[in-house]
């Protein structure tokens, strides 16, 4: 792939051309770096390897080396800087990575970087790095050589220093004070002739004990409301030490507050936007947290999974905004019932989790679910809305349930559902016996999903996606549904895990596909050109015959393979198996688009994403609904920010409120997704509600 993109060239350092060294085991990388910076008149030096590197140091006469962290072999561009801190001083290092860790970055700036870049870059951000690293570089020798200047005049150094001096023996015993070091002097209440602080007597030591290669210790310490670092020289010609201080306390508050800005970034991350819930990610942290300590504790957790019923016709009669306030007071009132160690969490639309310890026993739980059940009843009271709102509720204990977050909210899933079975407003816990009971536990039910599924009986809805710069539908997603004679609809949740289970999702997916395909096929034919989306399993994506079953069912319908994209979910299964990596490459080569799905909920490695054919990223819809306070923006501006760097179409799922709609589209989110433009509907719907407005592309709500 390309790592460069064109820019405008910056304007050239001040200082003027420089020698420059390029470290970095990747070819193409290196030259695309010598070409620019010596189009700006630098001259470039490149190396594969350390030694390659340190033998250009002894050679030439750098000033600038920019070089990568991470190098094969497990070398790094870290102990090449390491190396010339003490020994060339001159010589800046500017660092790259392909890694986005804040943290890292403030702990190469105080290693001794001069400035630090992330890959993928483009030419102007290069060009930015190195001029602002060659120009501190000019202003670090300048500051030197005023230092060393008025160290030369004993008349005016270094008395009129801002900073702190001070002359000591080689006993450490204080000779010379400056005006400045005086104050601190008072602050220690010491006076000349005395032995320094301990902690500089420490650096004494450190400095006496060096090598004699130039190198220098520092020590922080603090006088007052202040922070001053120190460093130790001995006295060229004469005996005694000089010691210097910098008062570092800004430097330290605008790191304490980097710092602060990360943690408020990740708190962020880890809540939903609209209810201060936390969500998935948080959930999962709190829970791997919680049972790390179960060994030695005994603890047992409880997962409680609750649902508001009826909670869509709230929706569709009084409207989102009557929904979205149900919701927030119902999390408010459930929080109250919590303490600092459990969790409520958000799991989608009007599902939430609790991660409830320090529970006994079943019968423990089962008072808490009733206290959760009458909280949240009165919560979600309202004369406005008419009938009494009501919440249902299914649980699972750890250990004794299973002993990983996804099996336990399984189990939790299946006992919500036999909650509502049994006329909601109630609860039910795991019952092994009445595992799969959407199946099993109702006669009849599991032959109708097989049969339903061999027959191709699976109904195919239709959700658009829209052009964020014109407003034309471009696509649309296909979506699985099923509605069971006598359960009615089932939701996706809840059939799809059993086919997973049951073998039987290779059939569903194939049914899916062949499905959409004919009505892709249908509008075409009848005008309309836009593309089709369609999610994939991981079976289906191991399976040997897939690549050849999809091409075979496109070319039955004469169909270009630029108007498919296959949808694969982030998780970890699709980057850990060769034989997923080469179906998607496969698929890729012949032209299909492939996407990459839910992307922001924490599993992709951005050089796993680099290495693979994506054409589609589709930003997850927790990560759209924070678009509207300044932290969310922050984070889908970094997303479209990577996808327009790696070529990729970028997509926001969920979009459900115009102001949602109009940060992304600020953003430069190409398309999106989501109830504010339609809500999953069957094909002859999509034809009926949009009517003409299909084959022209507009779409009006």
């Amino acid at each position: 792939m390309e790592w460069f993109e064109t820019a405008p060239d910056p304007p050239m350092n001040e200082v003027g051309p420089k020698r420059i060294l390029v470290l970095d085991d990747q070819e193409a990388l290196t030259g695309l770096c010598r070409e620019y910076l010596s189009s700006l008149g630098h001259k470039v030096f490149e190396a594969r390897h350390l030694e390659e590197a340190r033998e250009c140091l002894r050679r030439e006469s750098i000033d600038l080396v920019l070089c990568d962290v991470g190098l094969k072999g497990g070398e790094s561009g870290l102990d090449l800087m390491r190396e010339l801190l003490p020994r060339a001083p001159d010589v800046a290092v500017c660092l790259m990575t392909a890694s986005h860790d804040l943290q890292l970055a403030i702990d190469c700036l105080r290693q001794g970087a001069f400035d630090f870049i992330t890959k993928p870059f483009g030419m102007a951000a290069l060009g930015r790095a190195v001029e602002r690293a060659l120009g501190r570089r000019q202003t670090m020798i300048n500051e030197r050589e005023e230092t060393d200047a008025l160290m030369r005049s004993l008349a005016r150094f270094p008395e009129d220093n801002p900073n702190p001096v001070f002359r000591v023996d080689g006993a450490g015993v204080l000779h010379y004070s400056n005006r400045a070091g005086q104050s601190l002097l008072r602050e220690w209440r010491l006076e000349l002739g005395e032995g320094l602080p301990e902690t500089l007597q420490g650096l004494l030591r450190q400095t006496e004990d060096a090598n004699d290669d130039g190198s220098r210790s520092a020590v922080e310490i603090g006088v007052g409301d202040r922070i001053f670092s120190f460093t130790a020289t001995p006295i060229q010609g004469g005996s005694g030490y000089y010691f210097y201080g910098h008062d570092v306390t800004e430097w330290r508050a605008a790191e304490r507050e980097l710092v602060r800005l990360k943690n408020e970034a990740t708190e962020l991350s880890m809540r939903d936007q609209l209810t201060g819930m936390a969500n998935r990610a948080l959930l999962q942290k709190r829970f791997v947290e919680l049972t790390a300590r179960a060994p030695t504790t005994g603890e047992r957790l409880a997962v409680v999974l609750l649902d508001l019923d009826h909670f869509k016709e709230i929706n569709d009669v009084y409207g989102h905004e009557a929904g979205d306030k149900v919701l927030v007071r119902v999390a408010l009132r459930l929080n109250e019932a919590l303490r600092d160690d459990d969790v409520l969490c958000r799991w989608g639309g009007d599902e939430m989790v609790v991660l409830k310890s320090g529970l006994p026993d079943r019968e423990s739980v089962e008072e808490f679910c009733r206290d959760l059940l009458n909280l949240g009843r009165e919560a979600a009271r309202s004369p406005a809305l008419g009938a009494p709102i009501t919440l249902s509720a299914g649980y699972a204990m750890f250990p004794a349930d299973g002993e990983k977050l996804d099996s336990l909210l399984q189990k939790a899933d299946q006992a919500l559902y036999r909650a509502k079975e049994m006329g909601k407003d109630t609860w039910r816990g795991y019952d092994v016996a009445e595992d799969g009971a959407v199946f099993r536990g109702n006669p009849g039910v599991l032959a109708r999903f097989n049969r339903t599924v061999n027959d191709e009986g699976i109904d195919v809805h239709y959700q658009p996606l829209i052009e964020a710069t014109s407003g034309r539908m471009v696509a649309v997603e296909a979506l699985a549904r099923w509605t069971d004679p006598e359960l009615g609809t089932v939701p996706p949740a809840r059939f799809i895990p059993e086919a997973e289970r049951r073998g039987l999702i290779g059939r569903l997916g194939e049914c899916v596909l062949r499905k959409a395909l004919d009505d892709l096929a249908s509008w075409r034919e009848s005008g309309l050109e836009i593309g089709l989306s369609v999610n994939l399993s991981r079976r289906q994506l191991l399976s040997r015959d897939f690549v050849s079953f999809v091409a075979a069912e496109v070319r039955r319908r004469a169909l270009p393979p630029s108007l498919l994209t296959l949808e694969i979910t982030e998780c970890p299964s699709f980057f850990d198996t060769g034989a997923g990596r080469d179906r998607l490459e496969e698929l890729a080569a012949a032209g299909y688009g492939i996407s990459l799905d839910d992307f922001g909920t924490g599993y992709s490695s951005l050089a796993e994403i680099a290495t693979m054919r994506f054409s589609e990223l589709k930003i997850a819809m927790e990560l759209s609904r924070q678009v509207v306070e300044e932290k969310g923006r922050r984070v889908v501006q970094a997303i479209v920010m990577m996808g327009r760097a790696m070529h990729l179409t970028v997509v926001a799922e969920g979009v459900e409120t115009e102001e949602e709609a109009t940060v992304l589209k600020s953003l430069g989110v190409d398309r999106l997704q989501g109830f504010l433009y339609a809500r999953p509907m069957p094909a002859d719907d999509l034809v009926s509600i949009f009517g003409q407005s299909m084959v022209n592309g507009e779409v009006r709500r």
